[in-house]
């Protein structure tokens, strides 16, 4: 992203389908919804390396959260989108998370009763989720972030849980490093420009 936005700021970098209309959302508009939520992440005075957790189908904003808690210093926790309140209960507790951020989902009305009563819940744009502060509400205070943060690549990037279907649930640690590996060694496998197209399903 920071990368991409100043060479290509027009470019297509996000497209989804919302109520039957696609929506797109360019390389410079991404990376200032970035900035504007990781400097709304910093101001709410967490600690360094808090988790923060996000629940969703995918979408785009997925992909803006997920890169501005590590803008803001922070680590994620992705869940599955479709699971029971009790996975959410476990994996809420043991990764310590401190928020959860809610986009579009089957049975959130369900999976909401596993939500610790501690955890501040945030609804991602075009989703009403009950027990959520509003995106807008929540994200339309603070100033962006503007300087660049180097973070050292041995540090925690995000915790990846399984899906406990086997056992309990169990946290796969990854820093840096690991999606810099991975992402290195997937562009001299398959090559690729940047104006090609990843989909999500």
């Amino acid at each position: 992203m920071e990368h991409q936005s100043p060479l290509t700021p027009k470019g297509i970098y996000l497209k989804q389908p919302i109520d039957g209309s696609w929506h797109t959302w360019p390389w410079k508009q991404v990376a200032q919804e970035v900035r504007q939520l990781a400097g709304l992440l910093q101001a709410l005075g967490l600690q360094e390396h808090s988790h923060i957790a996000m629940i969703s189908k995918n979408c785009a904003h997925w992909i803006i959260c997920d890169l501005a808690i590590t803008m803001a210093g922070q680590v994620s926790i992705p869940l599955y989108p479709n699971q029971q309140p009790d996975y959410m209960q476990e994996v809420l507790q043991r990764s310590e998370s401190v928020l959860l951020f809610v986009g579009k989902l089957d049975n959130w009305d369900e999976m909401k009763t596993g939500v610790p009563r501690h955890i501040k819940c945030i609804s991602f744009p075009f989703c009403n989720n009950d027990a959520c502060v509003s995106w807008s509400e929540f994200n339309d205070v603070h100033a962006s972030i503007t300087d660049n943060i180097e973070l050292p690549a041995t540090d925690l990037c995000s915790i990846e849980y399984t899906s406990g279907s086997g056992s309990a649930p169990k946290g796969v640690i990854l820093t840096f490093e690991t999606f810099a590996f991975a992402a290195q060694n997937a562009i001299q496998r398959l090559g690729g420009q940047y104006t090609e197209r990843f989909c999500g399903t």
